[in-house]
């Protein structure tokens, strides 16, 4: 299921199957946005009291966060925490650093989170709107750091934390391997990998730059948006255990009204094939 707000009463969050071919009404209390789970069964609005906290793992039960182990006056390193529903959360890793607050530090952020593949991967965030600093990828089970890499703009990552794609000041990511060694690199900014790890949806000159979808081990560009628009690449996502990705896409006459970005909605295979098109929505899920 795609999540997205109601186009008549925005506080009411709808869904689409990602054939398309059903929609309907999912619930309430999104006026302010949340957190949808990779599957679209599951979401955390502004109004629940977890809201906003962690990342969805992806088996769309488990959430990944990182929480301050100090006080927050102080600086201070991380703690990777991974929790199910109303259970207590897990420590699994100091990881990080965690500005005191009021100080445009940055902090570690979570890219994926896998119980299944026993891995999380976390980046160090720099303040003033320094990207990527540091990156780890970790064991969930143990707590000990399988890998690690350095400095980029921007990181994204498989779902399983398989491959890591870390992009340079130059626009040009390198695509990492399970262990950390380069398995590819894409002249563009990748933004989501397929479930399959096969595909990605990238974009040229990072955000709001031209979307598309590439197979990254060759290069090969699968599919584009259609050309009767300037499109500019907003969000993607992949669909759990298929190979469908959702891509909202920005064209001209699409404004943001409410601090929420509007799209247009493509549904596409990772071999280029367009399921369908939704025209001026607003997505729910990250």
């Amino acid at each position: 299921m795609i999540l997205y707000h109601d186009p008549v009463n925005f506080d009411q969050l709808d869904g689409v199957t990602w054939d398309g071919q059903t929609s309907g009404r999912v619930g309430t209390g999104a006026a302010n946005g949340g957190v949808g789970s990779p599957d679209g069964s599951k979401f955390a609005t502004l109004t629940t009291k977890d809201a906003g906290v962690g990342f969805w793992a992806d088996d769309s039960i488990h959430r990944c966060m990182v929480v301050r182990t100090k006080p927050s006056d102080v600086t201070g390193p991380g703690m990777l925490q991974i929790v199910a529903g109303g259970e207590a959360p897990k420590d699994v890793a100091r990881v990080g650093t965690i500005g005191a607050s009021g100080l445009d530090a940055g902090g570690p952020n979570v890219v994926a989170c896998s119980p299944a593949a026993d891995r999380a991967v976390v980046y160090q965030a720099g303040g003033q709107g320094i990207g990527v600093v540091e990156f780890w990828v970790i064991q969930l089970s143990t707590g000990r750091t399988i890998w690690s890499g350095g400095n980029g703009i921007w990181i994204s990552a498989s779902h399983d934390g398989r491959y890591v794609a870390l992009t340079a000041q130059s626009g040009t990511s390198t695509v990492y391997g399970d262990h950390g060694q380069v398995v590819g690199h894409v002249e563009a900014t990748v933004f989501a990998f397929s479930w399959d790890g096969n595909a990605a949806v990238v974009a040229y000159g990072g955000f709001g730059g031209n979307p598309a979808i590439l197979n990254w081990r060759t290069a090969q560009t699968m599919w584009v948006p259609p050309t009767d628009a300037i499109y500019k690449y907003w969000q993607a996502f992949s669909e759990p255990g298929a190979t469908h990705f959702a891509i909202g896409a920005i064209e001209p006459s699409l404004k943001n009204t409410n601090g929420f970005q509007p799209v247009d909605l493509f549904v596409v295979e990772e071999n280029g094939y367009q399921v369908f098109e939704m025209k001026n929505v607003t997505l729910f899920q990250d």
